[in-house]
């Protein structure tokens, strides 16, 4: 939205596009869409997916304090990845089967109740 006229410019088309997220330095967009995560300059321009979902949907994305990595969570067995923006090295952060995690960039939650570290 802009601060002087108030009006809303849309950045990315389409129908299914949710949770997005910006990077702490405000110039790259990260989000969900059916089947993965996708990101692009915060204007829109140079859209492209980082993920593609593996039978199930990718979501909660977040960045990292640099900006060189989007954490999110595989929505088919609810682990978490990474993914560099720029050599696409896809990382697995968790591998517990059947525990839901939720991504917080320095901080795991499963189950919310326990808590993992990471860096």
């Amino acid at each position: 939205m802009s601060p002087v006229t108030g009006s809303a410019t849309r950045v990315i088309g389409g129908n299914q596009e949710y949770q997005p997220a910006v990077s702490d330095d405000g110039t790259k967009l990260a989000w969900a869409d059916i089947p993965g995560i996708s990101i692009a300059n915060i204007d829109g321009s140079g859209a492209h997916a980082i993920s593609i979902g593996g039978g199930g949907e990718h979501a909660l994305p977040d960045w990292s304090p640099d900006g060189q990595w989007v954490m999110y969570q595989d929505g088919n067995h609810a682990d978490l990845y990474k993914t560099n923006i720029s050599t696409g090295q896809i990382v697995q952060l968790t591998n517990a089967s059947g525990q839901d995690h939720y991504g917080e960039w320095g901080r795991v939650v499963r189950n919310p109740t326990i808590d993992d570290w990471f860096a």
